[in-house]
């Protein structure tokens, strides 16, 4: 459950990078 809990983590992280991108 771990390993699921990171990979979603990191897909939040990057959809978060990205919003973040669009702003600018």
């Amino acid at each position: 459950m771990r390993e699921v809990k990171d990979s979603m983590g990191r897909l939040l992280f990057l959809t978060n990078m990205e919003q973040q991108q669009i702003a600018m």
